[in-house]
């Protein structure tokens, strides 16, 4: 989503490719928490859990840091839980301190994890999704940007892709992950709708 809502935004081609990165890895510092703490809702969490988690986009950031060609994109990644009106982590920004690219981010990984079912945060219907960002536009989230994503999802999507069973020797670039891919312990190695490059 992020990709193809970059040319909407207006975003410099340097500035599109960060955010793209950004998506892909915008939970990267969940690495090492818990199953169980990304298996509920956070409410539901003890103080530790939630400490835990609340600090993941700052490791995120911190992981991607030594790796110049994505800065950028840690630097998005930190700021993706902030809020508008200034309740959001891991830095407590407001308005338009919030980067811009974190502010799509926010908008997309929020649509993202209330429609995907399975997800702590699912809704029952995308519709739910819609709503509940309009609900949170201007204090949670950017008006310009719910606007923005909300009317790209109305538009007609494009067909989904042929899905088939594939094995790893045959995997190929502009390929998209249909499912997610674990490990047999259940550690999440490579997310669904990741495309390969």
């Amino acid at each position: 989503m992020c990709r193809t809502l970059a040319p909407g935004f207006k975003l410099q081609a340097e500035e599109a490719k960060a955010l793209e990165l950004a998506a892909y890895l915008h939970d990267i510092g969940l690495i090492g928490i818990p199953q169980r703490s990304l298996c509920v809702p956070f409410s539901d969490l003890n103080l530790a859990e939630s400490t835990l988690v609340l600090q993941h986009p700052g490791l995120g950031q911190t992981l991607l840091q030594p790796i110049a060609h994505l800065q950028a994109a840690g630097l998005i990644i930190r700021h993706h839980h902030e809020r508008l009106d200034g309740q959001g982590y891991p830095d407590g920004l407001r308005a338009e301190f919030i980067p811009f690219e974190s502010r799509i981010l926010a908008v997309v990984d929020a649509y993202d994890e209330m429609t995907h079912e399975g997800l702590p945060a699912s809704l029952p219907d995308a519709s739910d999704a819609a709503t509940y960002l309009r609900a949170g536009a201007g204090a949670m989230y950017d008006l310009d940007v719910v606007d923005t994503v909300l009317n790209w999802l109305g538009r007609p999507q494009p067909k989904r892709r042929q899905e088939m069973a594939v094995h790893v020797a045959q995997l190929r670039a502009g390929m998209v992950l249909a499912a997610n891919v674990w490990t047999r312990s259940g550690r999440l190695i490579v997310a669904k709708d990741t495309f390969l490059h």
